[in-house]
């Protein structure tokens, strides 16, 4: 593998030439993972390349990396790709910068303490029992969606202890329709405003509005209760501030979008891809059933018997 440098008179890391207007957009858009892969081990832990009028680097050594997200992260704002979802996702973990995020990261950790998230686990491991008992012998099932549908009832129930399989499809149907509407405004180089009444503005602004009644539904329900629920919603609505003062019905709803979209899709594309390695590595694949027959016997795992799981962890 040969390692370009940068030119002197540009100043810029090197990377992949593109179109005049598009530079490699079209690249980008052919084959997402394949251009990233190839561009860094072409020309080094630091490359550049160029989305219509945007410069992109792309930090692939892991110093590098180390430096951009923990030592000097202060000194950097999310990348344009992520503050594009602010239409659906708000000012929520995902999109906000600074202070705020500071402030908010802080408020909401609590709701994250290992004793918390394991007090889910009999949750986790029920609805995948049920999933399971829907496959059989012979049965071809697609993985990837098999593990969005389950990770997507996982979120919704600790979230806003959602059960209704109705209510769960519509929001979760309602919210992928967004973000596919919100992926195709950003692979266009050329964006018009939200406010322009196009026909795709149109569909986006109209899913918006159904999930902010859908979320701004469960606020009011959890307001009304008398005592704490255990999904998260009903410990974010009390979570106060070091000054007292606790989120509004709007910070609520933009951290109840992020948290849902940030609580199922990455496992889902976890479990996916590991599924995949493993079907490549079969030594491994047998290593870890070893583990759980060892470990489990046939029974449902539980958060008592993590400890106990190393392989398994190693793998994810």
């Amino acid at each position: 593998m040969s390692i370009a440098t940068p030119s002197i008179h540009s100043g810029r890391p090197p990377g992949p030439k593109g179109t005049l207007l598009g530079g490699n957009v079209r690249q980008f858009r052919a084959a997402l993972l394949n251009f990233l892969l190839e561009t860094a081990r072409e020309y080094g832990p630091l490359a550049s390349f160029r989305i219509g009028p945007r410069r992109v680097f792309l930090a692939s050594g892991p110093d590098l990396i180390e430096q951009v997200l923990v030592t000097d992260a202060k000194h950097y704002i999310k990348h344009f790709g992520a503050r594009a979802f602010k239409p659906v996702l708000g000012n929520g973990l995902v999109t906000s910068e600074g202070a705020f995020w500071h402030r908010q990261r802080k408020l909401i950790q609590p709701a994250f303490l290992k004793i918390r998230v394991q007090s889910y686990a009999q949750i986790m491991a029920e609805l995948t029992d049920q999933m399971l008992d829907s496959w059989f012998p012979g049965k071809s099932v697609q993985i990837d969606y098999e593990f969005e549908a389950l990770t997507s009832k996982i979120a919704l129930k600790t979230l806003f202890d959602l059960e209704d399989s109705g209510d769960r499809q519509r929001f979760s149907g309602t919210l992928k329709l967004a973000f596919e509407l919100m992926n195709v405004r950003l692979r266009r180089i050329f964006k018009l405003p939200l406010w322009v009444p196009t026909p795709a503005n149109l569909r986006l602004q109209g899913a918006v509005g159904e999930l902010d009644r859908t979320v701004e539904g469960f606020i009011a329900s959890g307001r009304s209760r008398r005592d704490i629920g255990d999904d998260l919603l009903s410990r974010l609505l009390v979570a106060q501030h070091e000054d007292g003062t606790r989120m509004s019905d709007l910070q609520l709803r933009d951290e109840a979008m992020t948290l849902y979209l940030a609580g199922h899709e990455t496992t889902a594309l976890t479990l996916a891809w590991s599924w995949y390695l493993l079907s490549q590595n079969p030594n491994v694949e047998n290593e870890l059933v070893s583990e759980w027959q060892h470990v489990l016997a046939g029974a449902t795992p539980t958060a008592d018997q993590l400890h106990r799981l190393p392989y398994t962890a190693a793998v994810i």
